[in-house]
């Protein structure tokens, strides 16, 4: 259920307040000072739920961190209700507490990044990392709803702003209804408010996870970018470096429209338009040594979407066209980072 507005959510949580389930809200250090605010604004009672706070980025998508949860709900029980307000992390760390807890308990997720709303927050896909390899630990369980507002959106810092316009071009890039747009694509897309942005993203992406609720069909599209930038991201952490998610997925669409080139025809304006994009974005494209591009090849091979040991991609044969789980060897991995 996709709510629109904090104020939208306050009947079910109230009822289950009413009945005597207790609440937990789950947030890190940067929303608890930025976005908590306006949810207590929004919702004024709730400042009586137990605050649960963790680290803020992707280092605390960690078993120790699941663990602080866990102990922090000793009291809860199968009709409790978690509240996750934050982005991709705290609603994947949260929903994966969830899912684990007393063999799944309800929550709501509250995004408060771009990112988290037109994709992190929907769908039911929740996980933690083990070591440096990314959501290797999880579960499909489903939020109880998800509530969208974009007041949150002033809180945000440019680049992860620019990271979930990232993950949203890609659902405008694999959305069938856009295939007849040439190549106006990309203006089109420019063109859209931030409101219809997030509807349309949370939309599509519902509608797949709908068919499709534990990804073994068409709701693979959605991996667009994500074989490589997984690997990108995992990279980055193995440096102890913080890579945001659309970032490093805006970085793997580009390697993923080289093999759709080779495999599928895709045209090379589609890709001429995608390169444009990250330069009006300025988000600049790394060179990897022969070292990187050997590790990259590593992570990518631990892939959770790969199949009797070779790798699958999610590729595009043209707008709207997306075609799913498409083998790939090492020298063409290899030569798609360039």
């Amino acid at each position: 259920m996709i709510e629109h507005g904090l104020r939208s959510i306050e009947p079910l949580i109230s009822r289950r307040h009413a009945a005597g389930d207790s609440l937990f809200l789950v947030l890190d250090h940067n929303t608890r000072l930025l976005c908590l605010p306006k949810l207590l604004e929004a919702i004024p009672w709730l400042l009586e739920v137990p605050v649960l706070e963790v680290p803020a980025g992707e280092q605390a998508k960690r078993l120790d961190t699941a663990q602080l949860l866990w102990n922090g709900l000793a009291s809860a029980d199968r009709h409790s209700l978690i509240l996750n307000l934050g982005g991709g992390t705290v609603s994947d760390l949260g929903g994966f507490v969830a899912a684990s807890l007393l063999r799944g308990i309800d929550y709501i997720n509250i995004p408060t990044t771009l990112l988290a709303m037109v994709d992190a927050s929907i769908g039911g896909k929740v996980a933690v990392n083990l070591d440096n390899l990314k959501n290797r630990i999880g579960f499909f369980h489903n939020p109880l709803a998800v509530c969208l507002d974009p007041v949150f959106l002033a809180t945000l810092p440019e680049l992860q702003y620019k990271a979930g316009l990232a993950e949203a071009l890609k659902t405008f890039l694999l959305d069938p209804e856009n295939q007849e747009l040439g190549d106006k694509w990309l203006e089109s897309f420019n063109k859209l408010t931030i409101d219809e942005l997030i509807l349309r993203s949370a939309t599509y992406k519902q509608k797949l996870v709908e068919q499709d609720p534990y990804d073994r069909g068409e709701r693979q599209q959605l991996n667009l970018g994500h074989t490589f930038g997984h690997a990108i991201e995992s990279l980055a952490l193995s440096k102890g470096e913080e890579m945001p998610h659309g970032i490093a997925v805006a970085m793997g669409i580009l390697p993923a429209m080289r093999l759709s080139q080779k495999f599928f025809g895709l045209s090379e304006s589609v890709a001429d338009h995608y390169r444009l994009w990250l330069t009006q974005q300025e988000i600049s494209l790394p060179h990897y040594s022969d070292e990187e591009r050997r590790r990259l090849l590593e992570y990518i091979h631990s892939d959770k979407k790969n199949c009797h040991n070779q790798v699958r991609c999610t590729l595009l044969a043209g707008i709207g066209k997306a075609q799913i789980s498409v083998p790939v060897e090492d020298e063409q991995i290899i030569a798609a980072l360039g």
